[in-house]
């Protein structure tokens, strides 16, 4: 989907500046808390972030860099066509590795058998991978809109906390 796209009614998905979602800030805001809801003290600074916004479109007004927006395309659909054409999808995903303490936002080729794969696109996806266990636990959620994102979040996380707990 396009971005501007993302942007318009009815969706509304992306941010009124999609620098916001493009450079990983909002992404990266978010698995920070999830992190430290796991317990981890993890700060917005120890997040490796995948910016795909080129220098010279960071500094301009919104309207121009939506005018300009097109020059990220190429890149973009390269990526995509990528995954394809080896039977994936291409994914933004936040990654928090507790064990290692690393955590990364990026894009990813996610196979089709990957229950992540199967999100719709606004949906928010938790999975997690306790230890001990054969298959991580996958969690799929509305994820538009501020209400929706923080109520399927916490939502999410509680019925992953009881799964966990048994």
């Amino acid at each position: 989907m396009a971005v501007r796209e993302a942007m318009e009614p009815p969706r509304n998905y992306a941010e009124p500046d999609p620098r916001v979602d493009l450079g990983g800030d909002d992404f990266s805001r978010k698995l920070v808390i999830l992190a430290r809801l796991c317990g981890m003290g993890v700060e917005r600074s120890m997040v490796d972030v995948e910016d795909f916004i080129p220098d010279e479109l960071k500094e301009l007004p919104v309207e121009a860099f939506l005018e300009r927006m097109h020059e990220l395309d190429p890149e973009f659909q390269g990526r995509i066509q990528k995954a394809n054409s080896g039977g994936c999808v291409c994914w933004y995903l936040g990654r928090a590795d507790l064990v290692n303490e690393s955590y990364t936002v990026g894009f990813e080729e996610i196979s089709m058998g990957d229950p992540i794969s199967r999100a719709m696109e606004s949906d928010n996806v938790v999975t997690l991978s306790p230890r001990g266990w054969r298959r991580p636990v996958t969690v799929i959620g509305p994820g538009s809109g501020p209400p929706e994102t923080v109520t399927g979040l916490i939502s999410g996380l509680f019925r992953v906390r009881d799964v966990l707990r048994g």
